[in-house]
């Protein structure tokens, strides 16, 4: 049975996310996921996706204490090829691994891109973030599309720093990290 977007946000009702989409707000449900964390996506998923060399370079990312390395000096490639053993260590180590455009790569969240497409009449692109260590992922940045952000394990404090710009901008706004941001 295919994975629907009603399966990861659970009783979360679709005008809700639709209509704070509309306004620009951001909204928070504690516990919105109905959907086992191994049923998403799992380690050994990343590492078979990789091993196929389906994946493209530019859509894995591997950050360190929320920075972004060279991922040929850690040892996750060679020969121009993706190192998947390489990246089970540097996860067990604290590293946090990125996955974008994962609808592209995998038939389960290209059907979950589908199904959420046709609820929010937009277009939809999946990513993943598998972050094994309490340290921030990524460094302060701006995203330039709506997201939305199921987080479905463990604990994480998520900072959004100032209010959202208005899609459409030929430029993004520089992020400014302020003394304080909203958790």
């Amino acid at each position: 049975m295919p994975l629907t977007f009603r399966d990861v946000l659970g009783s979360f009702d679709d005008s809700a996310i639709v209509e704070g989409m509309a306004e620009r707000r951001l909204i928070h449900r504690p516990a919105a996921c109905g959907i086992r964390p191994d049923a998403l996506f799992s380690l050994e998923e990343l590492e078979r996706l990789v091993l196929r060399d389906g994946m493209d370079r530019k859509d894995l990312r591997v950050t360190v204490n929320g920075h972004i390395p060279n991922m040929e000096m850690l040892g996750l490639v060679k020969d121009q090829r993706l190192r998947p053993l390489a990246l089970r260590q540097l996860a067990r180590k604290g590293a946090s691994i990125i996955v974008n455009d994962l609808h592209r790569h995998d038939p389960k969240f290209s059907a979950l891109a589908d199904d959420a497409e046709r609820v929010l009449q937009d277009r939809i692109a999946i990513a993943a973030i598998a972050s094994f260590s309490k340290l921030p992922a990524l460094p302060a940045h701006y995203d330039p599309q709506d997201l939305i952000i199921v987080q479905v394990e463990g604990s994480k404090v998520w900072r959004f720093f100032g209010e959202p710009v208005d899609c459409g901008l030929a430029t993004h706004p520089r992020v400014k990290v302020p003394n304080e941001g909203s958790a």
